[in-house]
């Protein structure tokens, strides 16, 4: 029998690659032995986890680390925790805030009340560190020391955030060549000095995830005020901010609020002290249109915080004058002389005016912040038209235009005017002049007004268009004082001339304040309006905006917004209030028309 084996070289070949094999098993296994294990390490980590949170749960405070390894910055998990080794058996690491442990938690100071907390982890991006993100308010933090069996984290790292210093944990970026820890106080916790590449297993929990996890969402200190309420110049204002959750204080007022506020508004408590809320006002609000930062922190009495930045918004108040039209009359050749009272209300002081034209067809016109002087001696027929342009410190203005309508009055024309013009024509005597001084100019229903005349180059003829009381006809004279009927609430506005025999004319006006007066939406559109009672009101077009329970009386406004919805919510649209519309009802009705320009006029 013929049998053949295997020659020295093949048998060489089959050698190798059985060892070709068995070391390819080798590789495999101990890739598959090392995920093993890490894995295993990786679940008794959660656990670990799982069960520090479960403690909080019950207690609102974490338990308090393990030290018997001597080494107050890397200490051991609890000894009531089972599995205290990772799969390596090298014991695991546990470092909590230390204001989450006992004695600084406690049942009125625990996790449910912290808003901040002093520990941080630094996740490096790349293996310098020079790229990372820092997560702050950790609660706690846990390590393996991996596969080589080596804690390489940096347990005792500061980083500062918003100004305050914290305690950090820097985890390094995978196979970066690195030991930031070695201990051999005790030979059984013990760790090795040696720069190797970075495979330690870390787990943490941020105090937002622990407080939802242990059930106390909610009883976070926070500020729960949203937003400001917007402001209008001139009014009052005033916003309540509120606060809850934390530790409050026992007395004195909950909460320690500090802020920043424009310059015209007050809070109260003041910056710095106690207060159970903070309430910001001013009376009146005496700020331009625009907006402002407002900017709040709270504190409780474990010195947790939160703050907040607001936008605060500030309406305007349209600048206001009265009178804002008015009509007056010369006559050519004769000396003119008119002092209109001026009152100007709305924007922020201090008032700026200026007058344009100053001049026209022989009249002068000055101005000021308390009346308008329209004198000279007409040279032609026509209508002067003069605008008043009133601005405020805030860059805020307005206009109003007076006309001088000159008419001509030829001799043998008018009950001797015409002779009184022809006579300053030919280079006689200056022809007479007047002016009315009323008292007062806005009458209380049952009361009369008080006329001063003054005349000068007099002296002259005189008589009121229309007669009142005892301004009817005055003959010769250098100046009087004469009263008016009494008026009653249903009496016009009164607008009187006094015509002198020289042609020259002066006027003066009285108007009535009446008990109240009613008022309808001539803006185009259904809009809301705030009512003197305080209560908003959605008003149709064409619609009366008063209710017989809530009209406009002495002292009181009503107010427009852009809002249709009846929350007087939008944007302010313009108001208008008692003392400025008295000398618009003209005709004695108390009606009026608020129009879609957010001006005022008679019904």
């Amino acid at each position: 029998m013929n049998r053949k084996g295997f020659s020295l070289l093949e048998m060489a070949l089959v050698l190798v690659i059985i060892g070709v094999l068995l070391s390819a098993g080798i590789t495999v296994f101990n890739i598959l032995y090392k995920k093993s294990k890490l894995s295993q390490s990786e679940e008794i980590l959660k656990a670990a986890v799982e069960n520090l949170i479960g403690k909080a749960s019950s207690d609102k405070c974490l338990p308090n680390p393990d030290t018997s390894n001597g080494d107050s910055n890397a200490p051991l998990l609890p000894t009531y925790i089972e599995q205290r080794q990772d799969s390596f058996l090298k014991y695991i690491r546990y470092i909590p805030a230390q204001e989450m442990v006992n004695p600084t938690c406690s049942t009125t100071s625990n996790i449910c009340n912290k808003k901040t907390t002093s520990l941080a982890v630094i996740l490096c991006k790349n293996e310098d560190c020079s790229s990372s993100e820092t997560i702050d308010n950790v609660a706690f933090v846990v390590v393996s020391g991996g596969w080589n069996k080596n804690l390489q984290v940096n347990f005792n790292d500061t980083v500062t955030i918003s100004s305050t210093s914290k305690r950090a944990v820097r985890v390094y970026y995978p196979n970066t060549i690195i030991d930031s820890y070695s201990s051999s106080t005790n030979p059984v916790y013990s760790d090795p000095n040696r720069a190797e590449e970075f495979d330690d297993i870390v787990n943490y929990i941020t105090l937002d995830q622990l407080r939802t996890k242990i059930g106390c969402e909610g009883s976070q200190l926070k500020i729960t005020t949203t937003e400001l309420p917007t402001a209008y110049q001139n009014r009052n204002y005033s916003a309540t901010v509120n606060a809850e959750g934390g530790v409050p204080f026992s007395t004195g007022g909950k909460y320690i609020w500090t802020y920043t506020l424009p310059t015209g508004l007050t809070g109260s408590p003041p910056s710095g002290n106690q207060g159970d809320n903070l309430t910001i006002s001013s009376s009146p609000l005496n700020l331009c249109p625009g907006n402002y930062t407002v900017s709040i922190t709270v504190r409780d009495s474990d010195n947790n915080q939160d703050s907040k930045v607001y936008t605060l918004s500030v309406q305007p108040d349209p600048i206001k004058i009265s009178p804002h039209t008015a009509v007056y009359y010369a006559v050519n050749g004769s000396s003119y002389n008119n002092t209109i009272p001026l009152s100007i209300a709305g924007g922020k002081p201090s008032y700026t005016v200026s007058c344009s034209p100053t001049s026209c067809n022989g009249l002068d016109i000055s101005c000021s912040t308390s009346s308008v002087n329209i004198t000279g001696t007409p040279t032609t027929t026509g209508t002067c038209n003069f605008t008043i342009t009133v601005s405020d410190s805030c860059g805020q203005s307005t206009t109003a235009t007076y006309s001088v309508v000159i008419q001509d009055i030829t001799s043998g024309g008018g009950s001797g005017g015409g002779g009184g013009g022809g006579g300053g024509g030919g280079g006689g005597p200056s022809p007479a002049t007047c002016s009315i001084s009323p008292n007062p100019a806005y009458v209380d229903p049952g009361n009369s007004a008080t006329l001063n005349v003054t005349i000068s180059n007099g002296p002259t003829d005189a008589n009121f268009s229309p007669t009142t009381g005892t301004c009817t006809t005055f003959n010769n004279t250098n100046g009087f004082i004469c009263t008016t009927a009494t008026f009653n609430n249903n009496s016009p506005n009164l607008q009187l001339t006094l015509n002198l025999s020289s042609g020259n004319t002066c006027d003066t006006k009285i108007c009535v304040n009446r008990t109240f007066y009613r008022v309808w939406n001539l803006t185009g559109s259904r809009r809301d309006f705030r009512l003197p009672n305080g209560t908003c009101r959605r008003v149709n077009n064409n619609t009366e905006i008063t209710t017989t329970t809530s009209r406009l009386t002495s002292g009181t406004r009503i107010t427009a917004f852009n809002s249709s919805n009846g929350t007087c919510s939008g944007v302010e649209f313009g108001y208008f209030d008692y003392s400025w519309v008295r000398c618009i009802d003209d005709d004695g009705d108390g009606l009026l028309n608020f129009n879609s320009d957010g001006s005022v006029t008679d019904r």
